[in-house]
């Protein structure tokens, strides 16, 4: 691709004349390693003061340039511009024909457009609906990104006026010294807000929305970043630019990652890419690292992975050693994984509840005996693991004993129910009989009433019939008399 040019006060040729469209990167804590659609609004002297830039070179080439961005605001809502040096503008990237459709695979280089700028990832997985996932590391923990395919471009390198898709995966680290930062300055992206899942958009070409993406994990406080050295570096004798490149995919979801071949050093002469073999480091640092391992840690994502909180609330000296019966070439990123899977091990643990499933804890354990092989420090962990998992156990039988006795209540609830029913009718009848009791004792209350009526009455007869016998006895023992005395004394026994 050929850049416009534009003859500068030096008389020599300048890179980006005013006008063109290009691409910034940003070396500010939190935002390293990604770029920013931007375009060339004016050139400045060597002596403008105070350029964004990576590195101090003299000459031409390292004139500042006043840039416009697209997608970045200044205060007021204004577009954010400011000088920056040459050293970290590029052409805008090509876009592809309008009737190729991009197309990726697990471990592609992507770049992906995400808080206004793109930031580089690599793919870890491809949904059914086409929808590419992307994983970013950042200093405390990885986190992945799920996007529409229309907000993720193929990942190409600007090198010596060419623009260069790497051979294999490119390594994708956080350079030393990076650290997380929430300070946004001078309108730079504001916090993304996922307001819904994913949208798709057909064709974004340069516009995309916050709506293209779902944050898979917590939000990345900090991308992953490319590290390169800036054009200032270059040796101009030679031309010549160097990277570190490997193909590289970090499993999320607790599993060993893809093959990762051996780092290799990326070079140009006079545009043509070739690759070449990486000399192993001399530092004693790497050396002492490297130290009885099975394969030398080439990539620089180490020092990413090795600053994360977990590894330095709990620091891991694992020895890799079941990884000498895989291909050498292939050892260091099977570690990576291995350390991402840890990572990964401990949040779910952090996450567990006692309504989880008991498969997931012992899947765990299996996992974390796999970390154990490799020299992982885990019995804390496997010991915690099994604690939960005996507490876990137990609910099974007390979930049964519950049932039991659960139904044990339900059977004696009939019982009574049914003993209740027969009381209920003994009530019943006890009323009935009472009723009757009452009654029959009024009834025999007459009766008795009746019976001493009677008696009375006989004790009256009684006398009468001793009356009467006195009466007789008198009689027929009294003298004879004439008829009127007789009348007179029956008067008188009458009276």
């Amino acid at each position: 691709m050929e850049t416009e040019t534009e003859i500068g006060s030096s008389g020599k040729q300048l890179l980006f004349a005013k006008g063109s469209k290009v691409e910034v990167s940003s070396d500010e804590d939190g935002f390293r390693g990604s770029w920013y659609v931007a375009a060339v609004v004016d050139h400045g002297p060597s002596s403008t003061p105070n350029p964004r830039k990576r590195k101090q070179s003299g000459g031409d080439h390292d004139r500042p340039y006043l840039v416009e961005y697209e997608t970045l605001e200044a205060d007021g809502g204004r577009p954010l511009s400011e000088w920056v040096s040459a050293s970290v503008v590029r052409p805008s990237q090509p876009l592809p024909s309008s009737d190729e459709k991009p197309r990726f695979e697990i471990n592609d280089v992507v770049d992906g457009f995400y808080c206004d700028g793109w930031w580089t990832g690599v793919v870890t997985r491809v949904d059914k609906d086409s929808n590419v996932v992307v994983l970013f590391p950042g200093p405390s923990s990885a986190h992945e990104i799920k996007f529409a395919p229309a907000n993720l471009r193929v990942h190409l390198d600007w090198v010596n006026g060419n623009w260069i898709r790497p051979q294999q995966q490119q390594e994708i680290i956080q350079p030393k010294g990076g650290a997380s930062s929430q300070k946004r300055k001078r309108g730079r992206p504001p916090k993304v807000r996922v307001e819904r899942p994913i949208g798709l958009v057909e064709d974004s070409q340069d516009t995309h929305t916050e709506e293209t993406y779902e944050v898979l994990k917590d939000q990345p406080q900090l991308m992953l970043h490319k590290r390169m050295d800036a054009p200032s570096t270059m040796d101009d004798s030679k031309n010549s630019i160097s990277k570190t490149v490997m193909q590289c995919a970090v499993a999320s979801d607790g599993k060993d990652g893809n093959a990762i071949q051996s780092p290799a050093i990326a070079s140009t002469d006079n545009g043509n890419a070739m690759l070449s073999s990486a000399t192993a480091s001399t530092d004693n640092d790497v050396s002492q690292k490297n130290r009885n391992l099975p394969f030398v840690k080439h990539s620089l994502i180490w020092e990413t992975l090795e600053s994360m909180e977990i590894f330095q609330k709990m620091p891991q000296q694992p020895h890799f050693r079941p990884l000498e019966e895989y291909k050498e070439d292939i050892r260091e990123g099977l570690a990576i994984g291995y350390m991402v899977t840890f990572t990964n091990v401990v949040e779910r643990i952090s996450q567990l509840q006692f309504s989880s499933p008991t498969n997931t804890i012992i899947s765990t354990l299996e996992t974390i005996s796999d970390l154990k092989n490799n020299g992982f420090d885990v019995d804390f962990i496997s010991g915690r693991l099994k604690e939960l998992l005996s507490k876990k156990e137990m609910e099974g039988p007390l979930l049964e004993e519950l049932k039991g006795v659960e139904m044990q209540i339900m059977e004696r609830s009939l019982e009574n129910n049914k003993i209740d029913e027969e009381i209920h009718e003994i009530h019943s009848k006890m009323e009935e009989l009472e009723e009757k009791l009452a009654l029959a004792s009024s009834r025999a209350k007459t009766k008795h009433c009746e019976v001493d009526a009677l008696k009375s009455k006989i004790e009256i007869i009684v006398r009468d019939i001793q009356n009467a016998k006195h009466d007789f006895e008198r009689l027929l023992t009294a003298p004879w008399a004439s008829g009127r005395r007789r009348r007179q004394q029956k008067r008188e026994n009458d009276q």
